[in-house]
């Protein structure tokens, strides 16, 4: 499918079914290439250029996906932000129209709501096993989804007249619908929608809790003014880390190092303070299509420190090229600094991978 001479839509149109359209379900990810390809011969613009124009301008929203290899567009990535995927969902919602104008067929839109085939999946719960319409699932309650790689989820409800978005870090996304139809849509059917003071105050608090790392934060003032700005060294190792240096204030911490011969400053927050530098910490971020939210620039993380206990100081890089999210551990002894450093990204649809550990001279 990739090759740079192969023909997606003459070889699809060209090879015989197996079985007649409707009968089997069998989930493939060829289908997007071909949709992109048509489109672009039909209309003899890019793909990037009609989505941008079609869907990005009206939505008001940003819609990224990557060129493989070979230069071609990869559907499969195509990452929006949590509210361009809620307008998405209300666009299919509101069958194509938005802001007094149709901009699709609403019959297409309706179409592509309604269920096509059965997935032949028999397991019981909130799982694909319901039926696929085009491109989208069908939910067990009603309704439909676009349901994306770890969790990103946009339930779309017309009988509730509701969307709702999950973005999540999850590739079991069914626990994820199982927790929104039974703690939140089956209570609120039928009530009136009214403000509470106790509901808004703990979504405020959610929302408060929502960028946390969860440290302890415990202060050890004598060990700070002991470590503070102290440069470790290390022994030859497999990132070419050869030293490490930190300082610290009171909602921020700074982390110097050299690595390969090249001299990199971070500057991470005080939990529940985030950071953002231009370039990657210690690791390379994974960048495989099952480990990544592309952004406008892979390289660039996020960084917020804590205190896991009197002598251990923890960093939580998000990057954005990852689906979760990875932990650096330093933890001082004596006179020694042992750093742990993940085994790889544990993030997204990866295992945890464990720890490295190194420790200074």
């Amino acid at each position: 499918i990739e090759h740079p001479d192969a023909d997606l839509c003459r070889l699809f149109f060209n090879t015989p079914m197996d079985c007649a359209p409707g009968e089997h379900f069998f989930y493939n990810n060829s289908i997007p290439h071909l949709l992109f390809f048509l489109v672009e011969r039909a209309t003899g613009k890019g793909i990037e250029t009609y989505i941008h124009e079609k869907i990005c301008v009206p939505l008001e929203i940003e819609i990224t996906a990557q060129y493989n290899q070979y230069h071609i567009y990869d559907p499969v990535t195509t990452v929006v932000s949590a509210n361009g995927f809620l307008k998405l969902g209300l666009w299919f919602l509101q069958y194509g129209r938005w802001n007094g104008k149709q901009l699709l067929n609403p019959e297409l839109m309706k179409k592509a709501c309604t269920q096509q085939t059965w997935t032949g999946l028999e397991k019981p719960g909130y799982h694909n096993g319901k039926g696929y319409c085009m491109q989208l699932w069908k939910n067990v309650f009603g309704g439909c989804r676009m349901d994306g790689g770890g969790g990103q989820i946009a339930l779309i409800l017309p009988e509730q007249n509701m969307v709702a978005v999950i973005m999540g870090n999850e590739s079991r996304g069914e626990q994820a619908i199982e927790l929104f139809y039974e703690e939140i849509l089956s209570k609120i059917q039928g009530k009136e929608l009214r403000r509470e003071s106790k509901g808004i105050q703990f979504l405020e608090t959610a929302k408060k809790n929502m960028g946390r790392i969860c440290c302890e934060t415990v202060f050890n003032d004598e060990l700070i003014t002991a470590v503070n700005e102290k440069c470790y060294y290390f022994p030859e190792n497999l990132w070419g880390l050869q030293s490490v240096r930190l300082s610290f204030e009171k909602e921020r911490a700074f982390l110097n190092l050299e690595q390969g011969g090249e001299k990199k400053k971070y500057e991470t927050g005080i939990d529940p303070v985030w950071c953002e530098n231009s370039n990657f910490l210690i690791l390379e971020p994974d960048t495989s299509i099952q480990n990544l939210i592309y952004g406008p620039n892979p390289q660039v993380c996020k960084l917020c420190g804590g205190w896991m206990n009197d002598f251990t100081f923890i960093i939580v890089c998000k990057s954005a090229a990852s689906m979760g999210k990875y932990i650096f551990k330093f933890e001082f002894l004596g006179r020694k600094l042992k750093l742990y450093i993940p085994g790889g990204v544990s993030g997204g649809m990866k295992q945890d991978m464990g720890y490295i550990s190194i420790t200074s001279v």
